[in-house]
C-alpha cells in the first residue's frame, strides 16, 4: 500500500463532492475502470480510494439514473477487482468512500465491501447513509 489517495469518478473532482465528507487531500484522479487498473498496477494500491458508480455516459438515462444499475465498466466493477486483487496477494484494502449519486450502486457497493471486509479497517463515509 501507498500513501496515494485514488479518486474515480467519470467527470467530477474532489471538491464537487458536497454530499459525501472527502477528507482534503491530495488525489490522483482517473476517469473509468481501466484507468483504475492501470493507475493501481502502476503505483499499487492507494492508501484511501473514493468510488463513483457511473462512470460512462450510457450510464445516465435522463434522471432516472439513481434508479438503475449500469452492468459493466462502473465503479463497482472497479471496487470488486481491487478486492479480489488485495484477497489474492494477501495485501491490507485500503479505506475507502463510495461518493456516487447512484443510491443502488451506493447500495451495492457500501454491502458489497462491508461484507468483504473481515480484519480490513471499515469506509470512512458514503454518500446517502440513510438506507
Amino acid at each position: 500500500m501507498n500513501d496515494k489517495n485514488l479518486f474515480l469518478d467519470d467527470f467530477r473532482h474532489p471538491p464537487d463532492v458536497t454530499w459525501a465528507q472527502l477528507p482534503l487531500v491530495d488525489w490522483s484522479i482517473v476517469r473509468s475502470v481501466e484507468s483504475f487498473k492501470k493507475w493501481v498496477s502502476k503505483h499499487g494500491v492507494p492508501s484511501l480510494v473514493s468510488f463513483d458508480n457511473d462512470l460512462l455516459p450510457e450510464h445516465y438515462v435522463g434522471n432516472s439514473f439513481q434508479n438503475s444499475l449500469p452492468i459493466e465498466d462502473t465503479g463497482f466493477d472497479a471496487c470488486m477487482w481491487l478486492v479480489e486483487l488485495c484477497e489474492g496477494h494477501q495485501m491490507p484494502f485500503p479505506k475507502w468512500i463510495v461518493h456516487s449519486r447512484n443510491t443502488k450502486g451506493v447500495r451495492r457497493m457500501v454491502d458489497y465491501l462491508l461484507h468483504k471486509e473481515i480484519s480490513w479497517d471499515k469506509g470512512i463515509t458514503w454518500s446517502y447513509k440513510d438506507f
